[in-house]
């Protein structure tokens, strides 16, 4: 059951994650849509503390999900490769750790702490 209980945590934090990109980057588009479509309602908007935090935020969130993508390439690239290329064993090894990176990097950014932060 270990590894189970890894694999969901992981995919947890992972979730977790997306839910707060998912919910910075509307905020985000909503700002920039009442900035283009009716600029008098920035003000209500930015009154609204949740939607500064969430802008601030905003480029933070576009970085890491950046690099969560460059390390899904990476895994798609490795799982893709020609057998001749790398081993199975090989294939597994590389996966393992560009996962472990993926793990490493969620847990140092503090996903719990940031969705705390942006009310969710």
């Amino acid at each position: 059951t270990g590894g189970f209980v890894g694999k969901s945590t992981e995919n947890a934090l992972k979730n977790d994650f997306y839910l707060l990109r998912d919910e910075v980057a509307k905020a985000k588009a909503t700002y920039n849509d009442i900035k283009v479509r009716s600029p008098q309602g920035i003000e209500e908007f930015l009154a609204d503390e949740k939607n500064v935090i969430r802008l601030k935020m905003a480029r933070t969130t576009e970085k890491i999900a950046d690099e969560l993508s460059k390390i899904r390439r990476a895994i798609s690239q490795v799982n893709n490769a020609p057998s001749d290329l790398m081993t199975p064993e090989q294939k597994g090894e590389k996966i393992e750790e560009l996962r472990r990176v993926e793990k490493e990097m969620l847990k140092a950014v503090d996903v719990k702490g940031l969705r705390a932060l942006a009310q969710l």
